[in-house]
């Protein structure tokens, strides 16, 4: 008798783990989409009060058609309120080419986050990046400025865009090509930086940075070219490279 109320007990629980678990199956995505918009990516996110799923999507503009709006919406289910949004962070008036996308980061502890990264186009690119983590029960956005301060300001680096980011486990890795301040964009006048932060599951700090020989970032900002006119015809090479 014991035994049979014991695996009736087990199969309940069985089964409302299946209920539940459908429920959260049944996510009306399109509910939590602003009119008209685009889902771009969907991801589950999982930290110490359970699982997210994140959306992330893109908007037309009314006024332009050169122009949109990307948002992420990190959207949780409770067994008593359903699906409910946790956190939301909108980028409105974004250029034609302009996109927002996120990654998915893995602190030592386990800890899951979200790398958001912006690419901005115009004369020229620029990345900015922030991280969307679970603080205390609440999700928050981890600034990278002062870290990123900490790398660039002592070595009389400013950042002028070209810059790429990439998530590597609990890391972010930048690379941004050298200037100094007053450099013209054209022509980059240091070494790249590689910096790699590190999420600690609640912070993020400067890991290491490396100087690299090139930037990665377009072939014509390598470095400064040498330019030679003969008869009308320019030339141009790279001083590193005969």
């Amino acid at each position: 008798m014991v035994l049979r109320i014991i695996s009736s007990c087990a199969l309940a629980v069985a089964c409302f783990a299946q209920a539940v678990a459908a429920q959260e199956i049944a996510l009306d995505v399109q509910a939590f989409l602003p009119a008209a918009a685009t889902l771009k990516q969907r991801l589950s996110l999982t930290g110490d009060d359970g699982s997210a799923t994140v959306l992330v999507y893109s908007s037309p503009d009314e006024s332009s058609s050169a122009r949109h709006s990307d948002g992420i919406r990190i959207v949780k289910y409770d067994a008593d309120s359903g699906w409910t949004v946790a956190f939301e962070e909108t980028h409105r008036r974004m250029g034609l080419y302009d996109q927002v996308s996120v990654e998915r980061l893995l602190a030592a502890d386990e800890q899951e986050a979200l790398l958001v990264i912006t690419l901005i186009s115009g004369a020229g690119t620029a990345t900015s990046w922030h991280v969307l983590a679970a603080v205390d029960g609440r999700f928050a956005k981890l600034d990278p400025a002062a870290e990123r301060a900490n790398a660039l300001v002592p070595r009389g680096y400013v950042d002028k865009g070209y810059n790429t980011v990439k998530s590597v486990g609990d890391r972010i890795v930048e690379t941004l090509p050298g200037y100094t301040r007053g450099q013209a964009r054209c022509c980059p006048n240091r070494p790249t930086l590689e910096m790699t932060f590190k999420f600690t599951g609640s912070s993020i700090v400067l890991d290491s940075i490396e100087e690299l020989r090139h930037p990665a970032a377009p072939p014509a900002l390598l470095q400064p070219l040498l330019r030679l006119n003969e008869n009308g015809h320019w030339s141009y090479g790279d001083p590193g490279h005969p």
